[in-house]
């Protein structure tokens, strides 16, 4: 699935593949955390896998500061505060996976990680200066978090 939403970025890059490159590996770190964790959704987490989640967070973070930070966009602030609105939404839940492993909260940990992607993606469009387009993307994750309250979200 890592992959397949790595090539997915790459493939709407269109022929601007190399500048692309550092945004779609962090869209597959971050899918292959999710991944990592739906496999602990029945059983609950063990400690290895909460550690794979966050470093996968940590990785995907990092390579979004790398395609977003660079150059003197004027979006570089609010793709800043995006990067930390993605590690605050998807990081909090899957550090907690460290206390309390349980079936009930791998699931939290997957929803809030599937919600980090809207963030993370607004900070890509915001790294490239398109702010408002970065606005009415982020404006979607109210009504995905209200969504994801009522139906199952992995």
């Amino acid at each position: 699935m890592a992959a397949c939403r790595t090539l997915d970025v790459l493939l709407g890059a269109g022929p601007d593949v190399r500048a692309a490159a550092p945004m779609a590996l962090a869209v597959g770190a971050h899918t292959y955390g999710i991944s990592v964790l739906g496999r602990a959704e029945v059983t609950g987490a063990a400690p290895e896998t909460a550690g794979r989640a966050l470093t996968a967070t940590a990785t995907a973070a990092t390579l979004a500061s790398l395609a977003c930070l660079r150059g003197g966009t004027p979006g570089r602030a609010a793709a800043s505060a995006l990067i930390a609105a993605y590690l605050t939404t998807s990081g909090r839940a899957q550090a907690a996976l460290r206390v309390d492993p349980a079936p009930d909260r791998v699931r939290q940990a997957v929803r809030m990680s599937i919600l980090g992607l809207i963030p993370l993606q607004a900070a890509a469009v915001a790294g490239r200066g398109r702010l408002a387009e970065a606005g009415a993307l982020l404006g979607a994750l109210p009504l995905g978090r209200w969504l994801s309250a009522r139906m199952a979200t992995s």
